[in-house]
């Protein structure tokens, strides 16, 4: 996510925009970082330090290296779902403690870069077991932990297939996100666990009755794997299965058959029929489902927090939300409510987000990979999802992380006008240094004639520009 390492100053849009300087808490919020890494060790700025490390955590997940974004964004999250937000707090700080006894950048551990993917792993976590149990618990823990490992492996391997910086997104996320799910549902998991209620077929209505990133919210969600389990204890004591076994994975309701070999192909949305004010409001929806929260004004909220950070990164967020819900809407199959949810548009959010301003810097021909980006995600989404629904696994976010990392690595070392920062920090800076550079570089060529230039004026000219390459 976005680089620890950040500048001197924290303009927008340059020295000389309008005459004027951005307040501090713009950006990345650098000044803090700065004023926090100068003070001495002492409880009250190791405790200082350590809540600048959390917020910055929950505001890395949309790109946004900003302690007052996090702060607006965890707002939101106990806004939203307060027993989630509780747990993705104790999985961000299990995180940060892990990353700083495992000796990792203390740059990158201050900026939350090892620790915003535990926001993730705790949220979810909550989300798809809403009565979490002792057993629950431990396996977040260790999911949280494993994260910090997840993170540093994936940065480690990504960073030697590029020499441009390449992002490990939130593929630690899913990795430990799968873990758990994976553990928690296990026999022996479900062993140690309270029984589950006895079901007479299908599982109560009440129970599907709102959609979230992975199924309702957090009090009324039941997780594929449990209702498996159900299935099978009712077999044994009857010799019979259900016909059908009913659950919300957040794509709509899908009736699975109890042999698990199929899965209906109900028929796609209607779009004639759809209700476009409840579609845009799942637009509006969709950056609170990058948490696996369903609500709207905690949304507008974190909204609120992103266009503090980075307006580029707010507009590309609802760019990438809209292509991918409207996408949606023609490839959705099943009812309606998983589009007004925001679950279409979370990934496309945050595949956009990613390239149209941090991973590369802001161009027409960006914005343009971005769109492609958006439109990938939902197509990814939509082919992996029945798998995923046979398999009872969430699908999390990784058909962002799919689209994203092969559109960056296709375009890594080919031609084109593509160009990367080199260092990730926000797209605002991005763009500013890479037009700052390019006027220096047009100056210099319009001082220097080339026939006059000497072979050390050439070296010193392509040791200058080097992290300017163009792919």
């Amino acid at each position: 996510m976005a680089d620890a390492r950040s500048p001197s100053r924290n303009r927008r849009f340059g020295e000389k925009q309008m005459g004027r300087k951005f307040v501090v808490f713009v950006g990345d919020c650098s000044q803090a970082g700065e004023v926090i890494a100068n003070k001495p060790i002492t409880p009250l700025w190791v405790l200082v330090g350590f809540v600048d490390t959390l917020l910055r955590s929950y505001g890395q997940v949309v790109f946004c290296n900003n302690p007052v974004t996090g702060l607006l964004i965890m707002i939101a999250l106990f806004i939203s779902g307060p027993f989630a937000a509780l747990v993705g707090l104790v999985a961000a700080t299990i995180a940060i403690f892990t990353a700083w006894l495992l000796d990792q950048s203390p740059n990158a551990v201050r900026g939350g870069v090892f620790s915003y993917n535990a926001v993730l792993v705790g949220q979810l976590t909550a989300v798809l077991f809403p009565e979490m149990t002792i057993v629950d618990w431990i396996f977040m823990v260790f999911g949280a932990i494993f994260s910090v490992y997840f993170t540093s492996s994936f940065a480690a391997l990504f960073g030697s297939i590029s020499k441009h910086p390449m992002p490990a997104l939130t593929v630690p996320f899913v990795a430990a996100q799968v873990l758990v799910c994976l553990s928690a549902a296990s026999p022996g998991a479900l062993y140690l666990k309270t029984p589950l209620p006895n079901l007479s077929g299908n599982i109560p209505g009440s129970a599907l009755s709102n959609n979230s990133l992975l199924g309702g919210d957090s009090s009324t969600n039941t997780s594929v794997q449990q209702a498996l389990v159900a299935a099978t204890d009712l077999a044994s004591t009857t010799n019979d299965l259900p016909d059908s076994i009913v659950f919300n994975n957040g794509d709509g309701i899908v009736a699975m058959n109890a042999s698990m070999n199929s899965i209906p192909n109900p028929t796609t949305v209607n779009i004639e029929t759809l209700d476009w004010g409840e579609v845009f409001t799942g637009v509006l929806k969709s950056i609170g489902q990058a948490y696996g929260q369903e609500h709207l004004p905690g949304s507008l909220l974190m909204y609120l927090g992103v266009v503090i950070s980075s307006p580029t990164t707010a507009l590309m967020c609802l760019f990438g939300s809209t292509v991918s819900t409207l996408v949606g809407a023609v490839l959705c199959p099943g009812p309606a409510e998983s589009l007004y949810a925001g679950v279409w548009g979370y990934n496309g959010l945050l595949t956009a987000a990613a390239l149209g301003g941090f991973a590369l810097v802001l161009t027409p021909q960006s914005a343009a990979l971005a769109l492609m980006g958006a439109l990938l995600t939902a197509v990814v989404h939509f082919a992996l999802l029945a798998s995923f629904l046979r398999a009872g696994v969430p699908l999390l976010t990784l058909p962002f992380n799919l689209a994203a990392l092969l559109l960056l690595c296709a375009t890594a070392r080919g031609g084109g006008s593509l160009v990367r920062p080199p260092a990730l920090t926000y797209p605002e800076k991005h763009r500013r240094d890479w037009a700052a550079a390019r006027h220096s570089k047009r100056s210099r060529n319009l001082s220097s004639p080339s026939d006059l230039s000497s072979p050390d004026d050439e070296v010193d000219k392509k040791e200058q520009f080097r992290k300017l390459e163009i792919i």
